[in-house]
C-alpha cells in the first residue's frame, strides 16, 4: 500500500496524567542527631576509661592493712665488659705505601674510545646545518667524508670520548633537543 509522505502529520505528544512525586532524600537532620548521640556516647566511654581512679573509702576501710616487710634487693647480674678495640688508634699511626709498579696501568688491558655518529648526508650543506645545531648546544662535531660504491656521503660525528658514560650523557642532551639519531660506537685502541 502506498503512503503519502508529503502530508505527514506531526508525531503526537504523550501526555502524562499522573504527576511524578519527588524522591525524598535521606533526612540529613536525623543523621546529624544520631551522629551526635553516638559521638557523645563514645566520648563518655573514653572519659570513663581515662579518669583517675580515686579510692572508695568504704572499700578501703574493709581491707586489712598488713605490715609490709622491706623486700630484699635482688642481686644484680654481672655485666660483662665489652672489649675495647683499638684498631682506630693503630690505623692512625700507619702509612700504606703502594709500589710504583702497581700505580701504572697494565699493558695488557684493552682500553676503548667511543665515537657518536649522528647522521650521514649526501649534501655538505645539510651536514653543516646539523654540525651548527650541535655546536649551539655546546658540543664539538666533525664532518667526515665517506665514499660508498654509488656516491659520497658526509657523516656528522662527535667524539672520541674516553668513557661510555660521557658519551651517553651527551647523547641524552642531544635527544632533549630533538637530535635522536646518534648512536654510540666503541672502538679499541
Amino acid at each position: 500500500m502506498a503512503r503519502d509522505y508529503a502530508k505527514k502529520s506531526a508525531p503526537k505528544k504523550r501526555t502524562r496524567n499522573a504527576t511524578r512525586r519527588k524522591k525524598q532524600g535521606f533526612p540529613t537532620a536525623a543523621v546529624l542527631v544520631v551522629g551526635m548521640i553516638v559521638g557523645g556516647f563514645v566520648a563518655f566511654l573514653a572519659y570513663l576509661k581515662f579518669i583517675p581512679q580515686t579510692g572508695n573509702t568504704a572499700i578501703e576501710s574493709k581491707q586489712t592493712v598488713q605490715p609490709t616487710t622491706k623486700p630484699q634487693p635482688k642481686p644484680q647480674p654481672k655485666v660483662e665488659e665489652v672489649p675495647k678495640y683499638t684498631f682506630h688508634d693503630i690505623l692512625e699511626d700507619k702509612e700504606v705505601v703502594i709500589p710504583e709498579e702497581e700505580l701504572q696501568r697494565p699493558e695488557n688491558k684493552v682500553s676503548m674510545q667511543y665515537v657518536m655518529p649522528c647522521a650521514a648526508f649526501g649534501d655538505v650543506k645539510n651536514a653543516d646545518a646539523l654540525k651548527a645545531k650541535i655546536a649551539f648546544l655546546g658540543f664539538e662535531s666533525k664532518i667526515l667524508p665517506i665514499d660508498t660504491k654509488s656516491r659520497r656521503l658526509y657523516r656528522v660525528q662527535l667524539g672520541p670520548f674516553s668513557s661510555k658514560r660521557q658519551a651517553e650523557s651527551i647523547r641524552h642532551r642531544l635527544q632533549e633537543n630533538d637530535i635522536n639519531d646518534c648512536k654510540i660506537w666503541g672502538k679499541k685502541l
